[in-house]
């Protein structure tokens, strides 16, 4: 019954933490037998219609998540906030020490939405990924000097990931089993 749901993953990425996060929702989805399609926002041209849900995924990167995703939820918004939507804003801020802080990644959620007229029907905000090795020099610099002040690694010659997959993983869950939930009131 499950697998005539048909749910749309997009997201939008900087250094690909939002795509590996997209694609473990996927697999995680799939996993609950529904009919899955993942793709990138930015490469994007013409999206089908023909979704019973949506998860929205992306990366904040100086206060603001990617060109491309604020596109593609401004674009689409009327047709996604007919349907159960998840919205997975992904950023290091979510893994800070500081509560502050943790509330300006909130913040920033929130804020795309209200900017987009997306609206979702949940969402989390998840920890993403410290990816020295694909900075500019200026950037990781930058991003070193972030991380000691947090009391992260600032080793810069690998990448750090602060992911909590069994996080995500139920809240993945949590929305299969809202759409395991609509489909059965239908």
């Amino acid at each position: 019954m499950l697998s005539l749901v048909k749910v749309l993953v997009a997201y939008g990425t900087v250094e690909g933490q939002a795509r590996k996060i997209a694609d473990y929702v996927a697999d995680r989805l799939r996993g609950r037998g529904l009919a899955v399609d993942v793709i990138d926002v930015a490469a994007a041209r013409d999206v089908a219609r023909d979704y019973d849900a949506a998860v929205l995924s992306g990366s904040i990167h100086v206060s603001r998540h990617p060109r491309a995703l604020t596109r593609f939820a401004r674009a689409n918004c009327g047709w996604l906030n007919a349907m159960p939507t998840l919205f997975l804003s992904i950023s290091l801020s979510v893994a800070s020490r500081s509560e502050q802080t943790r509330e300006a990644a909130r913040q920033l959620a929130a804020r795309f939405q209200q900017q987009t007229g997306f609206v979702a029907g949940s969402s989390a905000c998840i920890a993403g990924a410290l990816r020295y090795s694909q900075y500019h020099p200026l950037k990781r610099f930058v991003m070193r000097r972030i991380s000691r002040a947090e009391g992260r690694e600032t080793d810069t010659s690998r990448d750090y990931e602060y992911t909590d997959w069994q996080a995500l993983a139920a809240q993945v869950d949590a929305f299969a089993a809202t759409l395991a939930a609509s489909v059965a009131n239908r």
